[in-house]
């Protein structure tokens, strides 16, 4: 089983015994609650706080919730509808157009061409013109308004060294909170070509959004969110250590021992779109479990308690299938020449090669790959 973080995912290759120690070296888990600490395989068979398997998947209440997906979804097919077939004029521009529509929300999450680019050349324009006459001159597909593209906060700008392509990020927010996954991604190139659009971005209404207010305290959010991950942490436990006063509420809390120690115990306030037009206050979460290396990205509804989202940042899968060089080189020749020579092996091919966690147990106890 390979298990690794999201935010840090890595390439495998050839040297499987190299990447089982860098495994054990540099991955290793936090296996309990602060203390002695005994063997991974002991460990495992006699705990019954930790979580030692693959974790709870991913939750959505918009996707798989019953009640909520009929809702929204009717609501995101609707929309999906509606903006495909105004993109009847951009298609006849380019035959290649590509859209993709997400699920939950019905926005265009990935506008392109495989054979073009959405807009002309702008030399020298600012990025929100470039981006912004694309989306005014087609505001039914993208639903939202290009002035949303100023009115926001920017969390990513970055210019590659190697083609002058600017890779931009809009995150879109209500009174200073952020929307939780309403976001524009653009990427524009160096002569000014809009590259590609993504957005999961609303449709501000005229008089703005109107949320409901927080009724939840972020102490019972956290204890609501340790509980769906299988966690009992009591709110008499909860102390907060910073406390900042901006809108978002953010507060760093101090670690209670059922919970791991190695990473900090956060909470925040967002909204979250129940659908293209409804949007509810939420406690943004996270729960790191003790053992294998868990961390829930959990939000719980503010004004109910519900969990609306959880995500794992340990992204866990096998068996797992490398194509790699079974010998000491793509062009074998053990033992190598005792002098010099001009004499080169014949090279040889890669080799599909499966291994499973079980195999990997007499080096990696927790089936670390």
């Amino acid at each position: 089983m390979l298990r690794t973080t999201r935010s840090a995912l890595s390439t495998r290759s050839a040297g499987l015994a190299l990447v089982l120690a860098c495994g054990l070296a540099f991955a290793a888990p936090d296996v309990g609650a602060p203390g002695a600490q005994p063997l991974p395989a002991q460990h495992a068979a006699t705990c019954t706080q930790c979580n030692h398997g693959d974790g709870l998947p991913t939750y959505d209440i918009r996707i798989d919730d019953a009640v909520y997906s009929a809702i929204a979804g009717t609501i995101a097919q609707g929309a999906a509808d509606k903006a495909l077939a105004s993109a009847a004029a951009l298609r006849a521009a380019l035959p290649t157009l590509a859209i993709d529509f997400d699920e939950a929300l019905g926005t265009p999450k990935f506008i392109r061409s495989t054979a073009g680019f959405l807009s002309g050349q702008h030399p020298g324009a600012a990025w929100p013109v470039i981006a912004g006459g694309f989306v005014a001159a087609n505001r039914a597909l993208c639903g939202f308004d290009a002035s949303e593209l100023t009115g926001n906060r920017v969390t990513r700008d970055f210019v590659s060294a190697s083609n002058g392509v600017r890779s931009l990020t809009v995150q879109q927010v209500h009174a200073g909170v952020d929307i939780f996954g309403a976001t524009v991604r653009a990427s524009v190139t160096s002569r000014g070509e809009l590259v590609n659009l993504s957005s999961t971005m609303l449709d501000r209404p005229v008089d703005g959004f109107s949320p409901a207010a927080a009724k939840v305290s972020a102490a019972r959010a956290i204890t609501i969110a340790a509980a769906d991950a299988g966690v009992a942490v009591a709110e008499s436990d909860l102390s907060v250590l910073e406390d900042e006063a901006g809108p978002d509420r953010r507060a760093v809390w101090k670690t209670p021992s059922t919970l791991r120690p190695d990473e900090p115990l956060v909470t925040s306030l967002v909204y979250f779109p129940l659908s293209r037009t409804t949007l509810v206050p939420a406690w943004a979460v996270v729960i790191p479990q003790h053992g294998l290396g868990h961390a829930y990205d959990t939000l719980i509804d503010a004004t109910d308690g519900k969990v609306l989202f959880r995500s794992n940042r340990l992204v866990c899968a096998g068996p797992i299938t490398f194509n790699v060089f079974t010998d000491d080189s793509p062009a074998p020749m053990s033992p190598g020449l005792f002098t010099t020579a001009t004499t080169q092996a014949p090279l040889v091919s890669r080799n599909i090669v499966t291994v499973t966690p079980a195999e990997v147990a007499a080096w990696s106890p927790l089936s670390w790959i």
